[in-house]
C-alpha cells in the first residue's frame, strides 16, 4: 500500500466502490478462472457443529475482499441461530482460531489479523445481528465488506484454499457471499458473485450410553441401540446439605444405561433380605410418610423426609417391610418369613431412567453411616425380567455441619458438611468492616486506593486520586501547547516480579472526551522506546495489547496500544513499523523514511477516548532497568480540533525493590517499589539499629532486660519476692514427697517433692486401659483402625483391614479377572466377547469384504467398496473383492464431446465434437465485443481512450491498457512528500459523508 493514495478522498465516496478502489483495481478481468466454496466439519461440541468455509481458488491466487452490494447480497442464516463466544464478527488479533466461536476472516493469519470491515446502515445492523448469534443479511444498495489492505498477503491461497470463516450451530447453515480476488499479486482484480453453500449437520445416535453412539452427530435420527440388562449398580448423591436444623439428605439411585429398560422393584427374600439402616436415627417429618409424597410437593416432606419409592413419583407401593420402625427413625427391613418389596406397576413412566441414567429408589436424611442391602428386578425392552441379587451401598457418616468454604470469614476447619452459614469479606477484603490492609494509614483500604497526582497546583491534578503516585507535572512540564493535554504519565502495576518492574504509560488530559487517533514517528520526529536493560516479552503475546493470548494472560509482557489492554478491547491498525527487535527484547525505533504509526478508525473505539480520569493508555513496559520514551500523538479534542502533539518524552524509573515507608526500621531511600519487606518497632523494649530491630526482652515477659529483678517469683514459696521479675531458682518450700506431674495417673497434688513414682496411661488409652477414641465400638482404637475392603470374596480384599471403607470391587463373571487386587476387563469393546475370542475384519454390510463372523468393533478402515462400473464378488466371510461390472453401459466417455454420456463406463467410439472455435450449438466461443462475429484470440488491444496505449482499431479490450502514475496528488499538507502525517489527516476525515 502506498501512502501516496488520497485516503481522505477515497473514504469521502458514498459507495462501496471506494473500498474496492483502495484494495485493488476496479477493472474487471475476464473470468477465465473459477472460484467456488467448500466446507469442513472441524468437530461437534455442546454448542453445535463447528464448520469452516473456504474459497477454492487457482494456484497462486489471493482473496482481497468479501462483500455485499445492491445487486449481490451477503447472507448467513440458521434455524437455531449461530453460536457466538465473544460477540465479535471477525477473528480478532491474537484470538485462538481453534476455539469454539463464529467469525469471518480472509485467510488464517500466522500473526496479526489484518482484516478490516466497513459498510452502510444495513451492514452495521447485519454485523450486530451476527454478533448476537442471529442471521446476517445485507441487501441494500450501499452494502459493506470485510477487506485486506493491498500490501497484505494474508489472503493468499494455501493448497488451493483461502479460509473465509468459521460458524458454529446446532442446525443447518446457509451462506451466500461475493468475493474480490486476484489470480496472482499484481494482477487485476476479479469478482466471484453469488457464491453459496449449505452446511448440514451430521445425524446419528447422540446418546453416549448407546452402543452405536456417534460423537460427530448433532441431530439424533432414532437409530440408538443399547446393551441389554444394562444395570450399572447403586449410587447416591447429596440432595440437601446439612443445616442447623437438619442433617444432610441423600438420594439413592439405581443406575441404568439403557433408556428402554426400567426398574420394577427392589426387594428382600428370606435368604437375601432387604435392609436400610443408619448408625444414627433417620429424620422423619411429621407431615411425611414412608413413601414418596409426590413430585409436586414443595414441603419438608419432599425435600427432607426419609422415604422409599421407584422413580420420582408417589405411584410405588410397599409390602412386607417394617414401615412402622422406619417411620420411627429406625431401620427399614423386610419380613424374615415372607420377604418384602418396594414396587411399581411394570411400564410405569417413572420407573425408566432419567436423562442422567438414574432411577430414584429412596431419600434418607441422617448424620450417620447408611447401609443398604437389597435385590433388584428390572424389566428389559422386550418385556422379560432380570434380577440382580446381593446389592449393597454404603454412605459414610457426615460428621459435623458448618461452613466448609476456606475463603469465608467463618470457615470451620472441622466441618465435613456445609450448613449454608458461610459469610464472606466485604469489597475491601475484610470480615469485620475495618481495613486489615491500609499501608499509608490514610483511612482508605489498600484495595480502594486510586493512584494519581494529588497536588491541586499540578496541571495533571486528579481530584479522585487518594494515593499520590509521583506523576504530578509542574507548570513547565508541558511540551506541547495543545489545550487540555497535560503530558505523559506512568505508574507501576501490581504485576511486578522479584527482578523487574511493570509500568503503564498514559496520555494525561484535563478531563473526558479526548480521542487518541494515532501514535507515530517520522524521520524528523521519531518514536523510540529504549530500555537500558532490555524489554521483557511474553513468547505467547505480540507487540500490541490486542495480540495477548487472553485478557490479563501476559501480565509481564511489553506492548503498545491506544486505550485497550487486551483482545477485544480495541481495534488497532499499524503501518510502517518493524516490531521484530522489540519483540526480541530490544528497543523500538521508528525514525526513518516516511515513518510509521499505530492508529484507529476515528469515532469507532471508545477505549481510545479519555474518561473522567483524563487518561488514555498508550503502553505497558516490563523491564528491570530504566526506560526512555519518545513519541508523537494525533488527537481529536472535544471541540473538534485534530492537533499533532510532537516530541513527547518520559523516563520510566528502573526497578529497585525495597521498603519505601520512611517510618519503617529498614526504610530504603533508593527503593522505587515496595516489596513488602518493611519492619516496624511494635514492642515496648524494641529498638532500631542499622535497619535491624532488637527486642531487648530475652525472656519475652514484657519486662525489658535492663529492668529485670532476680528473685523467687512463686507466691507459694517461703521466700517469695513480690518485686522479682526473673525467677533465679532460689525458692524454698516445706517438703512432701510423691508424684508431682498433673498429667500422671497417680498425680499427688499435695506433694512438693517428686519421688519418681509417676505412672502414665499408654498412648490412646486412659488410665484404666480403655480406648480414648473408638467411634465404632469394636475395641480397636480409632488411630489403630485400618480402612480397606473386608469382604473375602472381593478382588481387592485386604486381610489387614479392620474397618470396611465401602470400596470393595468384584469381577462380573464374564470376561473380567482379578490380578493382584485389580480387576482386568478383558473385553475392550464391551461387546460380550472376550478379547482372546475376538476376530478383526470389515463390519460394513455394504463393503465387498464384509465379514459376517463376530468381529471387533472397528472404524472399518479395512473395508473395500465397489465404485462406479464395479461390483462385489458376493462373498460374506471377509474374502470378497471388487470386480468389473460385466453389464456396465457403453457410450461416449470423453467429457469434451457434445454427446458425452456420464453414465457410460466403456468407450464405444461414438463421440461427436464441435467445430474449432465454436461450441456444440455452432455458436462462437470467442466473440469479445458481442457483435456476432467470431474473434481471433490475440487480436485485441487497449480500448480505453484515456490510456497511454489506446488502440482505436482494436476489436475488443485485452487488458493491456497502461495509465499515467507517479503524481503527488495525495500530499495533503503540501510539504513536498507523502508520509504518515498525510495518513493521519485522512483518518480525521474517515466516515464523513459528502454533499
Amino acid at each position: 500500500f502506498e501512502f501516496r493514495r488520497n485516503w481522505s478522498n477515497l473514504f469521502a465516496m458514498n459507495r462501496l466502490s471506494a473500498l474496492f478502489a483502495m484494495v485493488g483495481s476496479l477493472w474487471i478481468a475476464p473470468l477465465f478462472a473459477q472460484v467456488s466454496l467448500s466446507s469442513e466439519l472441524i468437530d461437534v461440541t455442546d454448542e453445535g457443529a463447528r464448520y469452516r468455509v473456504y474459497a477454492e481458488v487457482p494456484e497462486g491466487a489471493l482473496v482481497q475482499t468479501l462483500y455485499a452490494d445492491g445487486s449481490n447480497p451477503l447472507s448467513l442464516a440458521s434455524d437455531d441461530g449461530i453460536f457466538q463466544a465473544d460477540g465479535e464478527a471477525v477473528l480478532i488479533e491474537g484470538d485462538d482460531a481453534d476455539a469454539v466461536d463464529s467469525w469471518f476472516t480472509i485467510g488464517l493469519p500466522a500473526g496479526n489479523n489484518g482484516l478490516a470491515t466497513t459498510g452502510g446502515v444495513s451492514w452495521t445492523a447485519g454485523l450486530a445481528a451476527f454478533e448476537a448469534g442471529e442471521a446476517f443479511s445485507v441487501t441494500d444498495a450501499f452494502g459493506g465488506a470485510f477487506y485486506l489492505l493491498p500490501s497484505s498477503n494474508q489472503g493468499a491461497e494455501v493448497e488451493g484454499q483461502v479460509l473465509l470463516g468459521q460458524f458454529v450451530s446446532t442446525s443447518s447453515v446457509t451462506l451466500s457471499l461475493n468475493l474480490q480476488w486476484k489470480t496472482a499479486p499484481g494482477q487485476p482484480s476479479q469478482y466471484a458473485q453469488g457464491l453459496s453453500i449449505e452446511l448440514s449437520p451430521s445425524t446419528g445416535c447422540t446418546d453416549a450410553t448407546a452402543l452405536n453412539y456417534n460423537e460427530d452427530a448433532i441431530q439424533d435420527d432414532g437409530s440408538c441401540v443399547w446393551e441389554e440388562a444394562a444395570f450399572d449398580g447403586l449410587s447416591y448423591e447429596v440432595s440437601q446439605q446439612a443445616t442447623a436444623q437438619y442433617p444432610p439428605t441423600y438420594r439413592i439411585y439405581a443406575l441404568m444405561s439403557n433408556p428402554n429398560e426400567s426398574v420394577v422393584s427392589w426387594y428382600g427374600l428370606v435368604d437375601s433380605p432387604l435392609s436400610l439402616t443408619s448408625s444414627t436415627d433417620f429424620f422423619q417429618s411429621a407431615s411425611g410418610a414412608a413413601t414418596h409424597p409426590g413430585a409436586g410437593d414443595l414441603s419438608e416432606a419432599y425435600f427432607r423426609d426419609s422415604w422409599v419409592t421407584v422413580g420420582d413419583t408417589n405411584s410405588a407401593y410397599v409390602l412386607g417391610l417394617d414401615v412402622a420402625s422406619f417411620e420411627a427413625g429406625e431401620a427399614l427391613t423386610s419380613d424374615t418369613a415372607f420377604g418384602g418389596a418396594v414396587a411399581v406397576t411394570p411400564g410405569d413412566p417413572q420407573s425408566f431412567p432419567n436423562a442422567q441414567g438414574k432411577v430414584l429408589l429412596a431419600q434418607v436424611t441422617t448424620a450417620g453411616e447408611v447401609n443398604l442391602t437389597t435385590n433388584l428386578k428390572f424389566r428389559l425392552a422386550d418385556g422379560e425380567s432380570v434380577d440382580e441379587f446381593g446389592l449393597s451401598l454404603t454412605i459414610p457418616a457426615s460428621g459435623l455441619a458448618g461452613c466448609t468454604d476456606e475463603d469465608a470469614c467463618n470457615y470451620a476447619a472441622g466441618a465435613s458438611a456445609d450448613d449454608g452459614s458461610c459469610t464472606y469479606p466485604d469489597a475491601q477484603g475484610n470480615c469485620d468492616g475495618n481495613c486489615t490492609s491500609d499501608a499509608d494509614g490514610d483511612g482508605v483500604c489498600d484495595a480502594d486506593e486510586i493512584p494519581g497526582c494529588t497536588d491541586p497546583q499540578a496541571p495533571n491534578f486528579l481530584p479522585q486520586a487518594t494515593d499520590d503516585d509521583g506523576s504530578c507535572l509542574s507548570q513547565d512540564d508541558s511540551v506541547d501547547p495543545v489545550d487540555g493535554f497535560l503530558g505523559l504519565v506512568q505508574e507501576a502495576t501490581p504485576d511486578n516480579t522479584s527482578d523487574l518492574m511493570v509500568h503503564r504509560v498514559y496520555a494525561q488530559f484535563d478531563g473526558a472526551g479526548y480521542e487518541v487517533l494515532a501514535m507515530f514517528g517520522t524521520g524528523e520526529a521519531p518514536l523510540k522506546l529504549e530500555a537500558d536493560a532490555g524489554f521483557i516479552q511474553d513468547p505467547l503475546a505480540g507487540p500490541l495489547a490486542t495480540d495477548l493470548p487472553a485478557v490479563g494472560a501476559a501480565p509481564t509482557d511489553s506492548w503498545l496500544t491506544l486505550g485497550g489492554d487486551g483482545p477485544g478491547t480495541v481495534d488497532l491498525y499499524t503501518v510502517g513499523i518493524d516490531f521484530d527487535a522489540f519483540e526480541n527484547g530490544g528497543n523500538l525505533m521508528v525514525d526513518a523514511g516516511e515513518g510509521g504509526a499505530i492508529f484507529i478508525i476515528p469515532g469507532s473505539q471508545p477505549a481510545a477516548v479519555s474518561g473522567a480520569d483524563g487518561r488514555v493508555l498508550l503502553a505497558q513496559l516490563a523491564s528491570p532497568g530504566t526506560v526512555n520514551v519518545t513519541l508523537n500523538l494525533k488527537v481529536a479534542t472535544p471541540g473538534g480540533a485534530t492537533p499533532e502533539i510532537m516530541d513527547l518524552q518520559l523516563v520510566v524509573p528502573a526497578f529497585v525493590p525495597g521498603c519505601t515507608d520512611a517510618m519503617a526500621c529498614n526504610f530504603s531511600a533508593n527503593a522505587t517499589l515496595d516489596d513488602g519487606s518493611c519492619t516496624y518497632i511494635d514492642g515496648p523494649c524494641e529498638t532500631c539499629e542499622d535497619g535491624q530491630i532488637h527486642s531487648n526482652d530475652a525472656d519475652g515477659d514484657g519486662v525489658c532486660d535492663a529492668d529485670e529483678t532476680d528473685g523467687c517469683t512463686d507466691a507459694e514459696a517461703c521466700n517469695y519476692n513480690p518485686n522479682a521479675t526473673e525467677d533465679d531458682g532460689s525458692c524454698e518450700y516445706l517438703t512432701c514427697e510423691g508424684c508431682t506431674d498433673a498429667e500422671a495417673c497417680n498425680y499427688d497434688m499435695s506433694a512438693s517433692i517428686d519421688n519418681g513414682s509417676c505412672t502414665y496411661a499408654e498412648e490412646g488409652l486412659d488410665c484404666q486401659g480403655a480406648c480414648l477414641n473408638d467411634a465404632d465400638g469394636d475395641g480397636i482404637c480409632d488411630e489403630n483402625e485400618i480402612a480397606g475392603c473386608t469382604d473375602t470374596t472381593a478382588c481387592n480384599y485386604d486381610p489387614t483391614a479392620t474397618d470396611d471403607d465401602g470400596n470393595c470391587t468384584f469381577v462380573d463373571g464374564v470376561c473380567e479377572t482379578c490380578v493382584d487386587g485389580v480387576i482386568v476387563d478383558n473385553d475392550a469393546d464391551h461387546d460380550g466377547v472376550c478379547n482372546a475370542d475376538e476376530t478383526e475384519g470389515c463390519t460394513d454390510t455394504l463393503a465387498c469384504n464384509y465379514n459376517d463372523l463376530p468381529t471387533l468393533d472397528s472404524d472399518n478402515s479395512q473395508c473395500v467398496y465397489a465404485e462406479a462400473c464395479e461390483v462385489c464378488s458376493g462373498a460374506t466371510d471377509g474374502s470378497g473383492t471388487v470386480i468389473d461390472d460385466p453389464n456396465a453401459p457403453h457410450g461416449c466417455t470423453y467429457e469434451v464431446a457434445c454427446n458425452y454420456d456420464p453414465a457410460a463406463c466403456v468407450e464405444d467410439g461414438s463421440c461427436e465434437f464441435a467445430e474449432p472455435g465454436r461450441d456444440c450449438y455452432g455458436l462462437c466461443i470467442w466473440d469479445f465485443n458481442g457483435d456476432g462475429v467470431c474473434d481471433e484470440p490475440g487480436s485485441g488491444g487497449c480500448t480505453y481512450p484515456s490510456a497511454l496505449n489506446y488502440d482505436e482499431t482494436a476489436p475488443y479490450d485485452d487488458g493491456t491498457c497502461e495509465f499515467r502514475t507517479g503524481n503527488c496528488a495525495f500530499d495533503n499538507n503540501e510539504d513536498g512528500e507523502v508520509d504518515v502525517i498525510d495518513l493521519l489527516d485522512m483518518l480525521v476525515a474517515l466516515g464523513t459523508y459528502c454533499d
